[in-house]
């Protein structure tokens, strides 16, 4: 990823697509990236070692914010380089976010035990009580007197843990309706360890439209299915996971990974980039044709 020049009075919807930027203060630095309203923040801490990467779409974390008269209408066109540090504590600090910052809140669950230093690469699966391959969540039906009633899978071990989270990592008007327990796929899979044939479904954590993601592998070619949130009805595509990779690397879309160590959670960043940069077009971009379907 390219290096860009960084000025603290940079407006944030005016940075380029194609680099990075870097701010920093006396104790850590965030690089930042742009890619239309969604931006990735990377905040290395010098002194463990370990970087916290926050993924978001900032029109929809400000029509939040507006919406709870935390912020003016229209604020985001004055966001600057200068006011990252506060956007990334506004994402791990909210406790009034709607389903439309899932992200988020999520994120708030995770960075608590990150800060704490109880987390680990496996930290779903640990949170969600699970084998480690796998997490327990509830399929939750959540009433809300502005957004109606809609549906989030919601990761936790037991029924008291979904209520305290939802208590306290969702708006204070949510109400949870009714709720049934399911076993999941854990962000840590490996996807060489996937079953031919069988779907894996997960907890969407990087994208904020949607609430889960099922996964199917059949050869080289990966079959997803987009589900919920913001999806009325499922988006499935199709792509050649090796292939599509090294292209989207080559273009600094992604990070590229051996194969051997592509996991679940890297899976959903590939599918993210496929779907935003490859299959989403009307017409798929010629360089991708052969790799990618955006139906099957």
């Amino acid at each position: 990823m390219q290096e860009l020049q960084a000025n603290p009075e940079m407006f944030l919807m005016n940075l380029e697509e194609k680099g990075c930027y870097t701010v920093s203060d006396d104790l850590t630095e965030i690089k930042v990236e742009r890619q239309g309203t969604r931006f990735k923040f990377s905040e290395f801490y010098p002194t463990s070692g370990k970087t916290l990467v926050q993924t978001f779409d900032l029109k929809r974390l400000i029509h939040v914010l507006v919406e709870n008269k935390k912020i003016e209408p229209n604020a985001h066109t004055d966001f600057q380089l200068k006011d990252v540090y506060a956007l990334s504590r506004i994402l791990l600090n909210y406790k009034e976010g709607t389903h439309h910052v899932k992200s988020a809140t999520n994120y708030t669950t995770f960075a608590n035990r990150w800060f704490e230093g109880t987390d680990t690469s496996n930290y779903k699966g640990v949170m969600g009580g699970g084998d480690g391959k796998t997490l327990i969540a509830f399929k939750t039906l959540l009433s809300h007197p502005e957004y109606g009633l809609y549906t989030e899978h919601i990761e936790a071990p037991t029924e008291e843990r979904l209520k305290q989270v939802v208590q306290n990592y969702r708006d204070k008007d949510v109400r949870i309706v009714s709720f049934k327990q399911k076993e999941m796929v854990s962000g840590s899979l490996k996807v060489k360890d996937m079953v031919e044939g069988k779907e894996y479904e997960a907890i969407a954590d990087s994208d904020n439209t949607n609430d889960t993601i099922a996964f199917r592998k059949e050869g080289d070619w990966i079959f997803s299915e987009i589900r919920g949130g913001e999806f009325e009805e499922p988006y499935r595509h199709s792509y050649k996971l090796v292939d599509i990779v090294k292209v989207l690397a080559d273009k600094d879309h992604i990070n590229r990974v051996p194969f051997d160590d592509m996991d679940i959670d890297y899976l959903m960043w590939v599918d993210f980039e496929v779907y935003c940069n490859v299959t989403a077009y009307a017409e798929l971009p010629e360089e991708f044709r052969g790799m990618a379907v955006d139906t099957w």
